[in-house]
């Protein structure tokens, strides 16, 4: 094969657009292949907790137990996300 520069060039190379997209394409086919469950996706952490006699064990109480979701969707796919938090303090109205 010769190229626009009238030098000799082997076949397998230099690659070509079409190669270059056949390959992209293969790639993401291949990437995909048995993914289909990808367009929902649920994500939730699980909720770390002091048993409540460990609490008042160590006298400490609960200031915040809260939890949040976010939810994107884009481009077909969409993904929600849990998160929990909890807050403890040492519970200063004991009377010890």
């Amino acid at each position: 094969m010769i190229d626009r520069g009238g030098k000799t060039v082997d076949e397998g190379a230099k690659p070509t657009r079409r190669r270059l997209l056949a390959g992209a394409g293969l790639i993401v086919a291949t990437g995909l292949a048995g993914c289909s469950d990808l367009r929902d996706q649920r994500f939730e952490a699980t909720p770390v907790v002091i048993p409540e006699a460990d609490r008042e064990a160590f006298g400490y109480a609960t200031l915040a137990d809260e939890s949040t979701t976010l939810e994107r969707e884009q481009a077909g796919i969409s993904v929600t996300i849990t998160s929990h938090g909890a807050v403890y303090a040492p519970d200063f109205d004991e009377d010890d």
